[in-house]
């Protein structure tokens, strides 16, 4: 009798755990997940700035006319009534060609006085029939010069006055004092700053905004600025410059309106949230985002077999809520929101139970 070939001892605990396996690798179940629908929609960005407080509306103050700086009656952060005085020069040339203007007008005034006296007189000889038409006219030619050459006089003495009125430097309006050029002692040149001055109580804030798509729309939106340790307030912005600069950022200016109380200082820090105008989106819950080696992705479902595949997506917007794709995503496609990290790809998912019985 031949003895029955022996197995090898250990085949059979091995072969007994693949028949095991097998059933549940050929019938897997479906992994429950929550599946939500993308959809595209409007979203509004809103952009964080900060910027400084600065004046709406600053000038220098110059004297018409150089001199030698008098007085300076001003300080930095002085706040200065309109009509109030900013600094003098000495006024001693303008006064003595105030005067001889004075007298030269009133020697004008005199020869007027006596062409006037002669044109009547060769008006009477000529109505009486002992003067001469020539007679007339040559007075009259005397008196249309002279009262030119009074009115020049005036003209001249008005000038001069001026001059006078210029030797005091004065605030056109209500302004404050951003900066003292001068001291006296100082001679000054025609034009030449002697102070910076804003207008009072028109502010506005200046920020340096990354240039990013939209930035152009941004002009007269609603913004929402923050002074350093003060309330928020709402203020329209009124400018968005044209030009970035080297550091690549762009200027937004916004108006800060006069009512605020109590109103922020010229240099405070200051920060502000600006919307941009909307842009269409297709966004799903935050959730619902994952990477490989490509980058940003969402695991897309096939409603028809209900397997999954990776799909790389382009990130427009991403915020605690949602993420909003601008390229890869389609609006109306199934995603999984929860339960990615348990995926791979063509495995067949369903919806969560509680999903199913909301739907």
């Amino acid at each position: 009798m031949v003895p029955a070939p022996r197995r090898p001892r250990g085949i059979a605990p091995i072969l007994c755990l693949l028949a095991g396996l097998a059933g549940p690798l050929a019938a897997q179940e479906a992994f429950a997940v929550r599946i939500v629908t993308a959809q595209r929609q409007p979203v509004a960005t809103m952009v964080t700035i900060v910027g400084t407080v600065e004046a709406a509306n600053a000038y220098p103050l110059a004297f018409r006319s150089g001199g030698q700086v008098t007085q300076v009656e001003v300080e930095t952060g002085d706040h200065v009534p309109a009509g109030g005085v900013i600094a003098r020069v000495d006024p001693a040339s303008a006064e003595a060609q105030a005067a001889a203007s004075r007298a030269a007008l009133g020697a004008a005034e005199a020869r007027l006085r006596q062409a006037e006296q002669e044109r009547d007189r060769a008006q009477g000889l000529l109505d009486r029939g002992t003067g001469t038409q020539s007679d007339l006219d040559n007075a009259l030619e005397a008196f249309v010069s002279a009262r030119s050459a009074r009115d020049g006089a005036q003209a001249q003495l008005e000038i001069a006055e001026q001059a006078v009125e210029d030797t005091v430097l004065r605030a056109p309006e209500a302004v404050t004092v951003l900066e003292r050029s001068v001291d006296p002692g100082e001679v000054v040149g025609a034009g030449a700053q002697v102070a910076q001055v804003a207008s009072e109580g028109r502010l506005e804030a200046v920020f340096q905004a990354p240039d990013v798509a939209g930035l152009a729309e941004m002009r007269g939106t609603e913004a929402e600025l923050t002074p350093e340790g003060r309330e928020s307030f709402t203020a329209a912005v009124t400018e968005v410059s044209p030009v970035v600069d080297a550091s690549g950022t762009v200027a937004v200016r916004a108006a800060i309106p006069e009512d605020v109380d109590p109103a922020p200082t010229i240099g405070t820090l200051i920060t502000g949230r600006v919307p941009l105008p909307s842009e269409q989106l297709v966004t799903v819950p935050w959730s619902a985002l994952t990477a490989d080696a490509d980058g940003p992705a969402v695991w897309t479902v096939d409603p028809e077999t209900m397997r999954v595949q990776l799909t790389q997506v382009t990130l427009g917007r991403f915020t605690d809520a949602d993420i909003g794709v601008t390229e890869g995503l389609a609006d109306g496609t199934q995603v999984v929101a929860e339960g990615g990290q348990f995926l791979f790809p063509g495995r067949e998912v369903t919806p969560l139970a509680s999903q199913e019985d909301q739907e």
